[in-house]
This record gives structure tokens, C-alpha cells and sequence, in this order.
């Protein structure tokens, strides 16, 4: 398993719970919540959240996991989370994407803006300006700010065959998004 300094551990596990907090908080019903309405299913990703903060991480990742499985929005955010960053399970930012782009294509700002800065990053994946700039105005029409500020930031840098680029890819991504629904 990957190893991180202590300071990094206590810096990523702060900001995933910080985010996880916010999609606890934001969820207006189960629905937004689980993406299903389950309520053992909420009931089983509040259990994950708790080995979470009790720094079980793998109790969380397994947890987490099978709920993901089975379609879980959130559990599909935290799971990549702790594979981004190596908690409770080996290291794999592809999985992480992955599991982003899941939950991004099922409506998540948050998984958008993740994935978004992954692909600006090449982390776990090939760096894309476009794509990730495509993703970037998802989540931002999502409601996330600062993706919003990424992505004409972004738009700044890339040339005008770029843009173009990136304005088909939101397109593409528009209709898939449609047709996950």
C-alpha cells in the first residue's frame, strides 16, 4: 500500500470528510441522497462514513464498495476518494476516475469537478484540457463555483481548435448524460 507522510494523511482524510460531510448535508431526500431511495442502502453508506471518520478505511472501502456496485451515487464519490488517495485500499487513480465519472455521469457536480481536475492533472488518465474543460462547465452548471472558475480559466489557455474540441465534448457528454438518466 501506498504510504503517505503523516501531515498528507491528515490533509486527505480532512478533505474527504469535508466532502463527504457536504454531500451528507446537501442531500435534500434519499433519493439525492443513495441515488435509489433504499433507505438500508443510505442507512449502509452512513455506516461507511462512520468507519471513515473512525479512520477504518477499509471497513468504509467495503462498505462503500458494494453499495457502488449497486448504484450508490455517493458511495460511487467516496469510494474513489479512497482510491484516490490510497485510504483502505492500494492506491488506483484510474479506478478513482472511474468511479468519478460514474457518479458525474449521473448528475454529481462534486464527481464532475473531481474528474475534471484529475484530467487537467493526468491523474490516473491521459491529461485532456478539453475534456477536463468539458467537465468542468458540467459541474459548474451543477452548481459548483469553483469548478465554474476552472473551466473558463481553462477556456483561456487552450487554443481556438481546442475550444472547439471541448465544446463537442460537453455536447457528447450532455447526451450521455441524458441517456444515463
Amino acid at each position: 500500500m501506498h504510504r503517505m507522510s503523516p501531515a498528507a494523511l491528515a490533509l486527505a482524510a480532512l478533505a474527504l470528510a469535508a466532502l463527504l460531510a457536504a454531500l451528507m448535508a446537501a442531500a435534500p431526500g434519499p433519493t439525492a441522497a443513495g441515488g435509489s431511495g433504499d433507505a438500508t442502502a443510505d442507512h449502509r453508506f452512513a455506516e461507511g462514513l462512520a468507519a471513515y471518520n473512525a479512520g477504518r478505511y477499509r471497513a468504509a472501502a467495503r462498505l462503500w464498495g458494494r453499495l457502488a456496485q449497486a448504484g450508490h451515487v455517493d458511495a460511487m464519490i467516496g469510494l474513489a476518494g479512497l482510491h484516490r488517495q490510497g485510504l483502505g485500499v492500494v492506491p488506483d487513480p484510474a479506478r478513482a476516475a472511474a468511479l468519478y465519472r460514474r457518479a458525474g455521469l449521473l448528475g454529481r457536480a462534486i464527481a464532475q469537478a473531481n474528474l475534471a481536475e484529475m484530467l487537467v492533472r493526468g491523474e490516473g488518465l491521459a491529461a485532456d484540457p478539453p475534456r477536463a474543460w468539458a467537465w468542468f462547465t458540467l459541474a459548474g452548471a451543477g452548481g459548483n463555483a469553483w469548478a465554474r472558475r476552472q473551466a473558463a480559466r481553462l477556456e483561456g489557455t487552450m487554443s481556438a481548435d481546442r475550444r472547439r474540441r471541448a465544446r463537442s465534448l460537453l455536447a457528447a457528454l450532455k447526451r450521455e448524460i441524458a441517456a444515463a438518466r
